[in-house]
C-alpha cells in the first residue's frame, strides 16, 4: 500500500511505501529470515514517516539461575544504552506524610516488561474524593475516567504507585512498581505525591514499550499545553533526549491529524510521531549496528546480535511514470527476545510535486525486494 505524507522538513509531499522484514535468531545469535510475525503489529509500528527510529522491546526480564529480589536488565544499540531495574512484588506497609515504607521484594524468575509494572497509574480514590468527574461534559461521556482525570499520571496511566499522600492509610497495601530507572529511581520518598499537579518530578515510567499519543511527552510535542507545575529536578525526558529545554517553554502548536498524517494548520513537531518510550527514539538506525541484551531471555543472561547491513530495495512508480528507486530508512525496530524475533520496518519515500487525488493515489505502484539471509 502506498500512502502520501507532507514532510515540510524534507521539501513537501512524498509517496511512501513500507516493507517489513522479520528475523529470528538462533542459539549463537545468528539472524535468519522469519516468514510471519509472532503477533499482529502495533498500529504505530507503521506510521507513514518518523524523524528517528522507534526502538521497542516486548517481553520479560529474567533473573536466570533461580529467583532473585532484583535484576538490572539492559539494552545497547547504536548510541542508545538503557537500563531497567526489575524488583519483585512489594506493597506499601506504612505511610507518614509524603513518605512510605514498603515490604521486602518477593523473589521472582521473570517479570513483564510493560508499562503496567512501571511507575504511574490512576488514583481513583483521590478522583472520587475530589468529585472531579461528577459532571463530565456530554462529549466526554463514556470515556474511561483515567483518560480525563487530573489524578492519572500524565506519563503513564497504566502503571502503579502514582498515589496522593493525603490518602494516608488508604494507600496501605497498594502495589509498588516492579520496574524503575536506576538513574531516576522509585524511592520511598518519591512514590506518593502532594497533589495531581505534583507529577513532573515523579519517577519516569521504566519500560521499553509503546507510548500512545495521549501520554507525555507526546502530548506536548503534538500541541497540547501541559501544566508542568513546580519542578526541583531536571526533567528526565530532557536527560534522555526526548525533549529539549525549549520544548518545556514553547507555546502550544496545532495538533496533527494522526489518521491521515495531514497537519490541520501548521506542522506540529514531528517528534510527536515517535511512539517508543523516551530515550528509545533518539537516532536513525542504519543497519549493521550491534545489539546487546542483558537478562532479556529465559536461559541466556547476555545476548549479542548484529542488524543486517543491506536494506531492501524499495521502488515506487506514479501513474504514467517510470520506476523510481527510493532510499530505504528504518522507522521502527521491534525486539521480542522471549521468542527470539525482531522486526524491521523500512520506509521508502518519493518526493512529488503535490498531493495526489485519492483516485490517482490508488494507481501508484510499489514493490520491495531484499537479499535474504541464507539459513
Amino acid at each position: 500500500m502506498v500512502r502520501q505524507v507532507n514532510i515540510p522538513t524534507r521539501g513537501g509531499w512524498h509517496l511512501v511505501h513500507q516493507h517489513v522484514r522479520r528475523l529470528t535468531w538462533d542459539d549463537s545469535g545468528r539472524l535468519q529470515e522469519s516468514p510471519s510475525p509472532a503477533q499482529p503489529d502495533h498500529d504505530e509500528a507503521s506510521t507513514a514517516w518518523k524523524p528517528f527510529t522507534d526502538i521497542v522491546v516486548e517481553g520479560h526480564i529474567y533473573s536466570q539461575g533461580g529467583p532473585r529480589q532484583s535484576v538490572i536488565a539492559s539494552l545497547e544499540i547504536g548510541n542508545v544504552t538503557r537500563r531497567i531495574r526489575a524488583t519483585g512484588d512489594r506493597q506499601i506497609l506504612r505511610t507518614a506524610g509524603i513518605c512510605c515504607e514498603w515490604s521486602p521484594p518477593v523473589p521472582f524468575e521473570r517479570l513483564p516488561l510493560t508499562a503496567a509494572r512501571a511507575y504511574g497509574g490512576f488514583d481513583e480514590r483521590a478522583s472520587l474524593a475530589a468529585r472531579e468527574l461528577a459532571e463530565l461534559p456530554e462529549e466526554l461521556a463514556g470515556i474511561e475516567p483515567e483518560m480525563v482525570s487530573a489524578f492519572a499520571y500524565p506519563r503513564n496511566r497504566a502503571g502503579r504507585g502514582f498515589l496522593m499522600a493525603d490518602g494516608g492509610s488508604v494507600n496501605i497495601g497498594r502495589a509498588v512498581p516492579n520496574l524503575d530507572d536506576p538513574e531516576d529511581p522509585v524511592e520511598e520518598d518519591r512514590l506518593l505525591r502532594h497533589g495531581p499537579d505534583d507529577w513532573v518530578d515523579a519517577p519516569v515510567p521504566a519500560h521499553w514499550g509503546w507510548v500512545d499519543m495521549h501520554t507525555f511527552p507526546r502530548t506536548l510535542l503534538l500541541g497540547e499545553r501541559i501544566a508542568l507545575g513546580r519542578t526541583t529536578r531536571r526533567v528526565r525526558e530532557v536527560e534522555l533526549g526526548a525533549l529539549a529545554l525549549a520544548d518545556l517553554e514553547a507555546p502550544p502548536r496545532e495538533r496533527w491529524d494522526l489518521h491521515n498524517y495531514l497537519p490541520l494548520a501548521l506542522l506540529a513537531d514531528p517528534r510527536g510521531l515517535l511512539a517508543a518510550a523516551p530515550g528509545m527514539a533518539t537516532q536513525r538506525i542504519l543497519g549493521g549496528e550491534p545489539i546487546r541484551l542483558l537478562h532479556m531471555e529465559p536461559d541466556v543472561a547476555e545476548r549479542t546480535l548484529e542488524l543486517p547491513t543491506t536494506p531492501p530495495t524499495i521502488r515506487i512508480r506514479p501513474p504514467g511514470c517510470s520506476w523510481f528507486d527510493t532510499p530505504a530508512e528504518i522507522d521502527t525496530l521491534v525486539l521480542q527476545p522471549d521468542t527470539r524475533r525482531l522486526s524491521l520496518f523500512y520506509r521508502g519515500a518519493l518526493r512529488v510535486a503535490g498531493r495526489y487525488p485519492e483516485e490517482e493515489l490508488a494507481l501508484v505502484e510499489a514493490e520491495a525486494s531484499v537479499r535474504t539471509i541464507s539459513p
